[in-house]
């Protein structure tokens, strides 16, 4: 870590720690290779919004570009996504006839059958009864 003033030069650390000149040691060469860094990106976005004319038409394209692409897209999704909703619900329709009979089965085999025959002579008695 390096520090400042005289506790850096008691310390042997800072400009007088024989790092070399001005104490430029691994601190230093990070410093030089970040202001390169900044430099060369200055340089390269100078660069780049230079070509003012492409990017002004790239980006007046844009809009059309992404509004050809989300029609073809939704056109080619929305037929996809539907056909399969509707072939999943008509299928699950075509299911659905299958549990009006499941109380009848029910009742026809968890009741003792002896249970189910008086209880159609039950049914039974009452219509002659009415009769």
């Amino acid at each position: 870590m390096a520090q400042l003033g005289a506790v850096a030069i008691a310390a042997g650390d800072g400009p007088a720690s024989g790092d070399g000149a001005a104490g430029f040691d691994l601190a230093g060469l990070r410093a030089a290779f970040f202001f390169a860094g900044l430099l060369w990106g200055a340089a390269f976005f100078a660069a780049l919004f230079g070509a003012a004319d492409f990017l002004a038409d790239l980006f007046a394209d844009l809009p059309a570009l992404f509004a050809v692409f989300f029609a073809d897209f939704f056109e080619d999704f929305f037929a996809d996504f539907f056909l399969a909703a509707t072939t999943f619900f008509l299928a699950f329709l075509a299911f659905l006839p299958a549990f009006f009979f499941l109380p009848l089965a029910i009742m026809i085999l968890l009741l003792p059958p002896t249970n189910v025959y008086r209880a159609f002579q039950h049914v039974a008695s009452h219509t002659r009864a009415m009769d």
